[in-house]
């Protein structure tokens, strides 16, 4: 009987452990689930970060380009209204 009693000491004792090592696991899963899901939002924040500099870069050009031909048409003696209907299509354009 003794030795019965040894194995069901054994079983418990060995199901705790892996109960133990079943916790641990999950444990070390949700902390790889929290670091994988915070670069992800890290690199979409970054991603759109960089997509709104590259268009403020590329919406200051064209406005530098507007304001160049809009200076040469002025220069040319244009008057402001088409001036001004001039600086419309071409900001229209490169959109």
């Amino acid at each position: 009987m003794s030795n019965q009693g040894g194995n069901s000491y054994n079983l418990i004792e060995t199901q705790e452990k892996d109960e133990r090592n079943w916790h641990a696991q999950m444990e070390q899963c949700m902390v790889t689930m929290e670091k994988t899901y915070q670069k992800v939002i890290h690199d979409m924040n970054s991603a759109q970060d960089q997509k709104l500099a590259d268009m403020t870069q590329s919406q200051e050009k064209n406005m530098a380009c507007t304001r160049a031909d809009i200076d040469h048409l002025m220069e040319e003696g244009a008057d402001s209204v088409t001036v001004v209907a001039i600086a419309v299509v071409l900001v229209v354009d490169r959109d």
